[in-house]
């Protein structure tokens, strides 16, 4: 678990995922740009989150989703003032990151825990959320370490750093990847984590019937 930030946003995480928005914050001027990464294949049902560089298991999320294949997008906001200080060159930074579960508006969200965590014992500025030591999250199916594995491996072809070297190269920068493991057909969609390493919570969003629509990991940049 970890401290909050100096606000931490409990709801209402559908506003930033909407392109074209202009955002003013204490701490930063931006406007929201919509980044889509494809599908992320969810064959359990049963989604984790982590800084895939360092992950050392995975940690599926209490609530599952349905089995099949979601689309993932990024909330990446163009900055172009920190702390009232225009920036010489705008920059891009993510926000948030979703799994898409259904196209509907979310009414009510919860935080994402997973086994042995439970919201009633925190307390104060406490909150749960996944570590990041390498500038960079991640979604994947639980049933996926075994593939990170491969894709992660010092011989492999094409690993997440080459990944995310690409993405970056794009005209503008894609800022996230879509790597699939060959021999199991599994993915990990991974992003950059807003501003760097930290404790990162993820939110689960659901309708006013109380079915699950969204997944979103706030990195706390707005």
């Amino acid at each position: 678990m970890s401290e909050t930030p100096r606000t931490l946003r409990t709801g209402g995480f559908d506003e930033l995922f909407v392109a074209g928005r202009k955002v003013e914050t204490p701490r930063v001027s931006a406007v929201i740009e919509v980044v889509d990464l494809g599908e992320l294949a969810v064959p359990t049902g049963r989604l984790a989150a982590c800084d895939p560089m360092v992950y050392w298991e995975l940690e599926p999320f209490t609530v599952e989703l349905p089995r099949g294949a979601h689309p993932v997008r990024l909330s990446v906001v163009l900055v172009d003032a920190v702390h009232g200080q225009p920036q010489p060159e705008a920059h891009r930074r993510v926000a948030a990151a979703q799994v898409l579960v259904r196209d509907t508006p979310a009414m009510a969200w919860e935080m994402a825990v997973t086994a042995g965590q439970d919201t009633s014992t925190l307390t104060g500025d406490l909150y749960f959320g996944y570590g990041v030591d390498a500038g960079t999250g991640a979604f994947i199916d639980a049933s996926g370490g075994k593939a990170l594995d491969r894709i992660n491996d010092a011989d492999s072809a094409y690993d997440l750093d080459d990944a995310l070297t690409d993405a970056g190269k794009a005209v503008p920068p894609r800022m996230g990847a879509n790597v699939t493991d060959e021999e199991t057909g599994l993915n990990v969609v991974v992003f950059p984590s807003g501003w760097g390493d930290g404790v990162y919570p993820t939110w689960i969003g659901r309708d006013a019937a109380g079915e699950v629509v969204s997944v979103v990991t706030d990195f706390h940049v707005l």
